[in-house]
């Protein structure tokens, strides 16, 4: 358990621990074990990347509980009931693999998600809001790393390049995250405009020529001569 636990810390510091708003990493057990080990939210991940503390984190969380108040009270709304119920439609529909019925329902959810999308857009912006800027910045690099090293996992980073290679994630987050960015685009769905530029940047400033054949795709097997 406790080096369950570990491996989620340094997940969380390498950056390998990535977003979904409402899911939570839970470090599988090395044995079984009747306790369940503890969640790590995404605001937790947060919390710990931006060093919140003091007033600031009690703000932090408060808008958190705010967020959650809102999404529950949508869920158990008329219009929250019938879109979890066109949703376990839909389910069964793709089992039994009825394509006319799941259009139907997805044309019947579509007001219904948008609505719900909405919502979600609108209190993440507000939780989000609670950082300042550079927090914002930092949370961005957080997040804009793992993509980053996704691309490069072939080349296969040394400790020292990892290190440089989150300050360049770093610098690329800070030029990019300006005032009313994160208001915008909560998710940060939007990092993927400067991913090709701090891949281009660690490729050509800390990569060795090994490296960057390592990176290069496999060449496609020769086609046999036609007979």
């Amino acid at each position: 358990m406790i080096k369950s636990l570990i491996v989620v810390v340094l997940l969380l510091l390498t950056g390998q621990l990535t977003r979904a708003e409402d899911a939570a990493a839970v470090p599988a057990a090395d044995k079984p074990t009747k306790e369940a080990a503890p969640a790590v939210s995404e605001w937790d991940q947060i919390i710990a990347v931006c060093q919140l503390e003091g007033d600031q984190l009690a703000a932090f969380q408060k808008k958190v509980a705010a967020r959650d108040a809102a999404m529950q009270a949508w869920q158990k709304s008329e219009k929250g009931q019938k879109l979890t119920a066109l949703r376990e439609q839909q389910a069964e529909a793709k089992k039994a693999n009825d394509e006319a019925k799941q259009k139907e329902l997805a044309e019947q959810m579509a007001g219904l998600s948008k609505e719900e999308w909405g919502l979600r857009h609108t209190v993440r912006a507000e939780v989000l809001g609670a950082l300042t800027l550079a927090q914002q910045q930092k949370w961005a690099a957080h997040q804009l790393y793992p993509r980053v090293a996704r691309e490069l996992r072939r080349a296969k980073l040394t400790e020292e390049q990892i290190v440089k290679a989150k300050e360049i994630c770093a610098q690329q987050a800070a030029g990019f995250v300006k005032e009313g960015t994160v208001a915008a685009d909560p998710y940060l769905t939007t990092l993927k405009e400067i991913q090709p530029a701090a891949v281009k940047a660690i490729t050509e400033t800390l990569l060795t020529l090994e490296q960057k054949a390592a990176l290069q795709p496999a060449p496609k097997p020769a086609e046999k001569a036609a007979e």
